[in-house]
């Protein structure tokens, strides 16, 4: 790991293009489950039924929340997402830095920092889609500009 920016930077989580195709897909899913819906008989499926299709809703729209409002944040002391949870990592603790970045298809492929910290038992993974950010992400993992 390399430094730390010297300036906090915070951008969106996910690009312009891939919130467009999270919402046209969430459309898609409302407008088939619509057309569905006119085909299903509800008596038989009950309330425990409905219960379950309520859930399946609430998932599918915490996830489309998560790409639209998602914001990733690096300053001297740690990198944080918020989106759908707070994710956080202290600079301090990360053991491990991976960039995953393929330049000129950041509008499709998201750029993300995969880090291993200490205490954590695991993965931690962040992505952005602010160039501020990901010049935070690269002087992290080491890589030049």
């Amino acid at each position: 790991m390399d430094e730390a920016p010297q300036t906090p930077v915070e951008g969106p989580s996910f690009p312009v293009f891939l919130k467009l195709v999270a919402g046209a897909m969430v459309a898609l899913l409302l407008v088939a489950g619509v057309q569905a819906a006119r085909e299903v008989t509800w008596a038989p499926l009950g309330w425990r039924g409905l219960l379950v299709l309520l859930i399946v809703l609430l998932v599918i729209a915490s996830g489309l929340w998560a790409v639209l409002v998602g914001r990733t944040r690096v300053d001297e002391r740690s990198v944080r997402q918020h989106g759908l949870r707070t994710r956080e990592v202290q600079l301090a603790d990360i053991t491990q830095v991976k960039l995953i970045h393929v330049r000129g298809l950041e509008w499709l492929l998201v750029p993300r920092l995969v880090v291993r910290a200490r205490g954590l038992g695991g993965f931690t993974t962040f992505q952005s889609a602010d160039p501020q950010v990901l010049k935070a992400f690269r002087r992290l993992a080491g890589r030049p500009d």
